[in-house]
């Protein structure tokens, strides 16, 4: 069995492609479609992204997405796959399984109204959708009878082709606060697009690290889970908080005496400060952090995420899927002084 998994350049969001071949056959799990420049780099012109890319890869060797994961529904994780399933021959077409613990699903397990206002909109018009009429994804999903209506939440354990997910965010607690309008991401235009680095040195950010918690309601919300296959484990935080992921490691008998040993983690948020601790880093085990952004809008990774990371294990690499970013975040003394252990990268190969 080979697994390959790509970090796909998604703009400023995830989006993620695990492929899993054997000589029996394959098995497509996509987690999240980033940004629009995910489809499409440039829309206008239809110059086409790394989701879009890969898809056509996909149709020309007559496979399909066997899996999508929709962790939560951020702009940074939903529009490249909006497009998909408006795009005719895409993901409404060859998408088999979703999973998606959107508003309907929540506010059903905690016996509320349905809240139209949280709905995912389609667009509905242009020669190039092949939505027909105003509806929502939700709808979509049900039309196209792909969508697996069970609630994704800590402590499960789930089977899906040869990948075993252990599920390790959102709680149920976490998703009770979300039974009402959710809140929109609002973007400062003062501080919207890519940050100017002061590029204070590691070990100084480091002596007056002081850790403070996301407080984003929805990115609680995100999926984040344990992936395994064969002798391969990854973990995959989505946007997760970074005590729920701890308190559901210590719930699966993980410490710091007895940390998850994990082939690769693609690290929370973009590589926010607020998402990746001290704490949460010592009860984990891998030399490989991925961090999926190219920085715009949201300003991400902060350095001292990537100080938590390089500093108090030589083994540790952090690994950019955009070199730009990583050209922007990091020194050239930097550059020199740590050589590979930052570098870019977007896909590993595994085989068994």
């Amino acid at each position: 069995m080979s697994v390959r998994v790509e970090i796909l350049k998604a703009g400023h969001g995830d989006c993620i492609l695990v492929r899993s071949k054997t000589t029996s056959g394959s098995f497509n799990l996509l987690v999240d479609g980033g940004s629009l420049h995910a489809f499409y780099v440039n829309s206008r012109r239809k110059i086409p992204g790394e989701l879009k890319l890969r898809l056509d890869e996909l149709i020309a060797e007559n496979q399909q997405i066997d899996l999508l994961i929709i962790t939560h529904i951020d702009d940074d994780h939903i529009v490249g796959l909006i497009k998909g399933f408006q795009t005719p021959g895409y993901l409404s077409d060859m998408t088999k399984c979703v999973w998606f613990n959107s508003s309907d699903m929540i506010t059903r397990e905690f016996k509320k109204n349905p809240i139209v206002e949280n709905h995912v909109k389609l667009e509905s018009k242009g020669e190039e959708t092949s939505v027909k009429k105003a509806m929502t994804l939700e709808e979509l999903l049900l039309q196209l009878n792909i969508w697996d209506q069970k609630l994704c939440i800590a402590g499960s354990h789930l089977k899906a082709g040869p990948f075993t997910f252990r599920i390790l965010s959102p709680t149920l607690a976490d998703l009770k606060e979300l039974t009402c309008i959710w809140p929109t991401e609002d973007i400062d235009p003062s501080t919207a697009g890519k940050r100017q680095y002061t590029f204070t040195p590691f070990d100084e950010l480091l002596k007056k690290d002081k850790f403070k918690r996301d407080p984003s309601t929805t990115n609680r919300s995100s999926i984040a889970f344990i992936l395994e296959v064969e002798d391969q484990r990854f973990l995959l935080l989505g946007d997760a908080a970074e005590h729920v992921i701890i308190s559901a490691l210590k719930n699966l008998d993980y410490s710091e005496k007895n940390k998850l040993k994990v082939d690769l983690v693609k690290l929370s948020h973009h590589g926010s400060k607020h998402n990746t601790s001290k704490k949460l880093l010592d009860v984990v085990e891998s030399d490989t952090y991925i961090i999926s952004t190219n920085g715009d809008v949201h300003n991400h990774p902060d350095r001292e995420t990537l100080a938590r990371i390089l500093l108090p294990d030589k083994k540790n690499k952090i690994f950019f899927n955009y070199e730009s970013r990583l050209k922007e975040a990091i020194t050239v003394d930097e550059t020199r002084l740590y050589g590979d252990r930052i570098q870019a990268q977007n896909s590993w190969e595994f085989e068994n």
